[in-house]
């Protein structure tokens, strides 16, 4: 998963390299939205690779 996650430039969501971003108020509201939507993405990534027994422990996880 690492080197999948690598490959796409996205190990920061999980490794804590990419923090994610906090705009003040009256600040472009673009950089949160992207970095909410990718890490969407990688936790459905992750749900869908994961054994089926572990679903149930990050299934609900806000952050990859």
């Amino acid at each position: 998963m690492r080197a999948a996650l690598k490959s796409k430039n996205k190990l920061g969501f999980i490794d804590g390299t990419l923090a994610k971003p906090t705009p003040k108020a009256g600040e472009d509201q673009s950089k949160l939205e992207a970095w909410e939507m990718v890490n969407s993405m990688i936790c459905s990534w992750i749900i869908n690779v994961i054994n089926l027994k572990l679903h149930t422990s990050v299934t609900y996880a806000k952050t990859a």
